[in-house]
């Protein structure tokens, strides 16, 4: 009775054995592949953290944001040779202007009335 049931024993762990364990060639092909997923996977991870952190150093460099902004820029103050108020003024604010266009026009009256003061003036000084 007792080699009955060693013998059984030992026909249900074989049978068990071939049912749990494929061949050894397929095993090491499985282990194989694992490794392969496994590099690929990391070097996809790498690879993908690296063009990302070139693109936000791309952004951050060409397209700045902050929300602290000062704004440098060249500014040129302009002055009359005479004074007197504005009748028009044709271009807008920040707006590109060229070499000779208008920026305003002076009352033309002003100007003729403070031309015929200014010889008198000059005599009375």
């Amino acid at each position: 009775m007792l080699k009955l049931i060693r013998i059984l024993k030992n026909r249900l762990t074989l049978a068990e054995r071939v049912v749990e364990a494929p061949p050894r060639g397929c095993l090491r092909l499985r282990r194989a592949l694992k490794k392969l997923i496994g590099r690929w996977l990391s070097i996809g991870i790498v690879a993908a953290a690296a063009v990302l952190g070139l693109l936000v150093v791309y952004k951050s460099t060409h397209h700045p944001r902050t929300d602290d902004a000062a704004v440098f820029a060249n500014y040129i103050g302009i002055a009359p040779q005479v004074e007197g108020p504005l009748v028009r003024l044709p271009i807008q604010d920040n707006q590109f202007v060229k070499k000779g266009e208008l920026l305003f026009e002076i009352d033309e009256r002003t100007i003729s009335v403070r031309a015929g003061r200014e010889p008198c003036q000059s005599r009375q000084r």
